[in-house]
C-alpha cells in the first residue's frame, strides 16, 4: 500500500494505491487413504486498488469527494491423478475469475451553530464479476473426455446514504443520531450452475451520547 498527498491550501488531494500478487503451487494426496488419488494445483491472483479523495474545510463546512476502483483476476488449474481402475486415470480442471468494483462518494458536515452540526453523505457502487470452469480427462483406454467451458457473470449497483446530526450539550457532552444504509455486493456460485446470489443491504439507525466524566 502506498499513498500520495498534495496540499492545495484550500483542500488536500490524497491518492491511495494497493497491489497484491499471489503465485502458489501444491500437491496433495486428496483421498487420504490407499487409493493414491493425487492432486496437483497452480494458482495465480493479481489484485489492485485505487482511491482518490479531495477534502477541504471552511469555518462552517467540512467536505470530501472521492473515487474508488478495485480490480481482481484469478486463475487456477488442477491436475488429478486417480490411478487405474477408476474409470478416469486423470482429470484437468481450469478455473478463472475476474472482478471489478467502482465507487463514487461524497460527504459533508455543516455547522449550523457552534453546538449543532448536520452531516450528509452519498455513495454510488457498481460491481461486476465473471468466472468460468472447464474440465477434461483421460479414461482408462486413453480416450479424451471433456465438458464444455462453463461461464457465469453478474453485475450489481447500489446507492447508499448517510444522514446524521450532532449536538454539543456541554463542553464534555455530545448527543448524536442518524440513519445510514449499507451494501455488500452479490456474487457467483459455481460457474457450472450459472447462478448468482443477490447483494446484502442494511438500514442502520443510531442514537446515543458521548461524555467525559473524568480526566
Amino acid at each position: 500500500m502506498s499513498d500520495l498527498r498534495i496540499d492545495f491550501g484550500w483542500s488536500e488531494l490524497t491518492y491511495l494505491f494497493g497491489y497484491r500478487e499471489i503465485d502458489e503451487e501444491g500437491m496433495a494426496d486428496t483421498d487420504f487413504y490407499l487409493g493414491n488419488f493425487v492432486t496437483t494445483n497452480a494458482k495465480s491472483v493479481d489484485e489492485q486498488s485505487h482511491e482518490l479523495r479531495l477534502a477541504g474545510d471552511t469555518d462552517k463546512l467540512q467536505w470530501l469527494v472521492g473515487l474508488y476502483v478495485w480490480e481482481s483476476e484469478a486463475d487456477e488449474g488442477f491436475v488429478q491423478d486417480f490411478g487405474s481402475g477408476n474409470g478416469l486415470t486423470s482429470q484437468f480442471t481450469a478455473e478463472g475469475a475476474k472482478s471489478d468494483s467502482l465507487g463514487i462518494f461524497t460527504q459533508a458536515t455543516y455547522s449550523i451553530s457552534d453546538t449543532l452540526r448536520l452531516t450528509g453523505g452519498i455513495r454510488y457502487s457498481e460491481d461486476e464479476q465473471n468466472s468460468g470452469t472447464g474440465v477434461a480427462g483421460l479414461d482408462n483406454g486413453g480416450g479424451l473426455m471433456a465438458r464444455p467451458y462453463d461461464e457465469s457473470s453478474g453485475d450489481w449497483d447500489d446507492v447508499s446514504y448517510k444522514l446524521a446530526v450532532e449536538y454539543d450539550v456541554a463542553e464534555d457532552s455530545l448527543l448524536y443520531g442518524g440513519i445510514s444504509t449499507g451494501y455488500k455486493t452479490g456474487g457467483l456460485n459455481n460457474a457450472a450452475l450459472s447462478t448468482t446470489f443477490e447483494p446484502e443491504e442494511v438500514v442502520a439507525y443510531e442514537i446515543g451520547s458521548k461524555n467525559v466524566f473524568a480526566e
